[in-house]
């Protein structure tokens, strides 16, 4: 993973973290930091993929992975997975948690003009490199397997059919109970979500909303 070098100082956690001594962690550190801040970029996955593209390549020739198991929203990570299977011939799965690529621009990704151009450009290239030569593909919706299936039908994945729909888990219990409990009717709720933000969340906040207005 990368280090909390590649990290700015407001979105790190400070203090004593989670910790899973089984696990070991190994750490890529910055390269070059200096030229990424010349050019104002803070994206973690550009700045990240040289050191975690060498790391991962010798872990794999060191410890022979049997799997690689990639979890992150930083695409330009995933990348690296085919560049590891072809050096290692170690097979890697990619967890997709949002679309990598839009053909119909649904919200906006930066609000610089120059910046939304070249995501949208480079999106379909990072998709491929991505998702298209993968061996495994999990996903929290059906929908997104599919349109990656449809763009990359030559994918390993897509060949196969090893993929997976997942959905994020959820316990209802608490929210049945308070909806169908003695006081439903004037008891007062008090709902705390974590989690993405912004105009993305458009739909499922009023959603949510329905859902607690028809309570």
């Amino acid at each position: 993973a990368p280090d909390a070098g590649f990290q700015t100082d407001f979105s790190r956690i400070h203090g004593e973290g989670v910790d899973f001594p089984e696990v070991a962690l190994h750490e890529a550190h910055p390269w070059y930091p200096g030229l990424f801040e010349r050019i104002g970029s803070r994206n973690v996955g550009i700045r990240a993929s040289v050191p975690v593209r060498k790391l991962g390549a010798q872990l794999c020739r060191r410890d022979r992975y049997e799997l690689v198991y990639f979890s992150t929203t930083q695409h330009w990570l995933t990348c690296q997975g085919g560049s590891w299977r072809r050096k290692t011939g170690t097979p890697y799965v990619a967890d997709l948690h949002d679309p990598v690529y839009l053909e119909k621009k649904v919200y906006f990704i930066s609000h610089h003009p120059i910046k939304e151009r070249i995501a949208k450009h480079l999106g379909k290239t990072i998709e491929r490199l991505a998702l298209g030569r993968a061996d495994g593909i999990v996903s929290v919706s059906r929908g997104y397997i599919d349109d990656v299936a449809r763009r990359n039908p030559s994918s390993p994945w897509a060949r196969r059919g090893t993929s997976l729909v997942e959905m994020f888990p959820a316990d209802l219990h608490a929210l049945h109970a308070a909806s169908h409990g003695p006081d439903a009717a004037s008891a007062r709720r008090r709902v705390v979500y974590v989690g993405a933000g912004g105009n993305i969340m458009v739909k499922g906040w009023l959603e949510l909303a329905g859902c607690l207005n028809a309570i």
